[in-house]
């Protein structure tokens, strides 16, 4: 009777640690399970990333020029985002890099979003991606010159992540 009273008690405590787990948010999920101040490895834990969320977020749309500029949207993103937000959407990232582009990087099959802290801060574009007013990642300078006007800043750190 008493090692039945036992298991019991252990099954509840585990069903209650499970339970608290599973309600962190992305983030401190993210935080518990991750050296941030790794800089060469890539997160395999399957809790963080999902390998098989290989659909397209951002091929099969165009991207308006105007929401990008004004509201940092692309697509159903937007910079300011949390990591719960993103997951929401868009599902785990095929890759997660903890310190990659200055801050932490979700790799997407056509994207990459980099977080810092928790907050989405930059998307980076693969070359499939369509803006609107007839430009493209594959796009040349001169076109979007022509679009946007001149370039008012030049980033000149680009990423050094390992794999």
């Amino acid at each position: 009777m008493r090692i039945l009273q036992l298991h019991c008690a252990v099954l509840t405590l585990l069903c209650c640690f499970r339970c608290s787990a599973s309600d962190l948010d992305f983030y401190h999920r993210f935080l518990s399970l991750v050296d941030t101040n790794d800089l060469f490895h890539w997160v395999t834990n399957s809790a963080l990333i999902d390998r098989n969320n290989t659909a397209p977020k951002l091929t099969n749309s165009v991207i308006s020029l105007q929401k990008l500029r004004t509201e940092g949207e692309a697509g159903n993103i937007r910079l300011g985002m949390t990591m719960e937000d993103v997951v929401a959407c868009w599902g785990k990232p095929v890759m997660l890099h903890p310190k990659c582009d200055g801050g932490h990087r979700f790799t997407f099959t056509d994207c990459s979003l980099v977080f810092t802290g928790n907050s989405l801060s930059k998307v980076r574009f693969r070359e499939t991606a369509v803006f609107d007013r007839g430009l493209s990642a594959q796009s040349n300078l001169r076109d979007w010159e022509q679009v946007l006007g001149e370039p008012t800043l030049e980033n000149k750190d680009p990423c050094k992540c390992q794999s």
